[in-house]
């Protein structure tokens, strides 16, 4: 503990304005994003209706990953957070490529993000060209980066909000179609969770494939590490918001997913387009 509060005050030029609040909605944020309204047709592609229990193994998998890092964030919340710990425990070497290999992957993140923003975008934009949108997009989330640490945090609690409430509303909606809630139109069942191949039609290589799309997906949930030194109290928020994330994480991917694979057939799921507007 002595080692941990002296690691804590050796970050004295960082703000610690981030709540717990903020720190949730930031990992949740980061999570939903290309990698599920665009990314998720892959992941029915390959898997089908069973694309659901890969979601639940990589929640799993994400409780573990961080919950060891809830450990190590409590003990030293510094700046920096794994990227310190794996030079600390491993050694330099393994913590300057670690610490590069981040970089170059949020570097490729951020394109996709982008380039998928403006996909969505050019549905409704269709004389603007793509490469303008992109920018635009990329444009706008650096100016929100040099924000200061309490303004970012509201940001991003309020953009990721709205991202949950449209899924919270599409799942709702969905259900109701489902059960034949919805005036005028007749129920539609569950029958499409099984009617192609079944509920496995791809068998173990699908769902072995999907897997790798869907962590890719829950890419972003160790921003509650890298916060843990702008965090107030992190020995107390850190781990409430851990166990959050990850609960919200897999339950705003497997409801609507699971919606999405009995209302239509997976087979009518594409890899180019969002399963969310078939």
């Amino acid at each position: 503990m002595e080692e941990g509060a002296m690691e804590q005050g050796s970050t004295p030029g960082l703000s610690r304005g981030l709540l717990s609040r903020h720190i949730v909605m930031m990992s949740l944020g980061g999570v939903i994003g290309a990698g599920m309204f665009l990314g998720s047709g892959s992941t029915i592609h390959l898997a089908g209706p069973a694309v659901v229990v890969d979601y639940l193994v990589g929640g799993i998998l994400l409780l573990f990953v961080l919950f060891a890092l809830a450990e190590m964030s409590i003990h030293k919340p510094v700046a920096g957070s794994f990227l310190v710990y794996v030079r600390q425990y491993v050694g330099p070497m393994f913590g300057y490529l670690a610490g590069w290999l981040y970089w170059f992957c949020w570097v490729l993140v951020l394109a996709a993000e982008c380039t998928a923003g403006a996909t969505f975008l050019h549905f409704w934009l269709q004389g603007v060209p793509l490469w303008v949108l992109s920018l635009i997009i990329s444009l706008a989330l650096t100016i929100v980066n040099l924000f200061q640490v309490r303004a970012y945090g509201e940001f991003e609690f309020w953009f990721a909000g709205i991202k949950i409430v449209t899924i919270i509303l599409f799942s709702l909606l969905g259900f109701l179609l489902l059960v034949g809630a919805v005036p005028g139109h007749p129920a539609i069942g569950f029958g499409n969770l099984t009617a192609r191949g079944g509920f496995f039609p791809t068998g173990f290589s699908g769902l072995a494939g999907a897997l790798l799309v869907v962590m890719f997906s829950y890419g972003g949930s160790e921003m509650i590490g890298l916060t843990a030194a702008e965090t107030r109290d992190p020995g107390r928020t850190i781990p409430r918001a851990m166990v959050g994330v990850v609960w919200r994480t897999v339950l705003f991917y497997v409801l609507p997913l699971l919606v999405i694979v009995a209302l239509v057939p997976w087979t009518t799921v594409g890899t180019g387009e969002s399963p969310f507007v078939i």
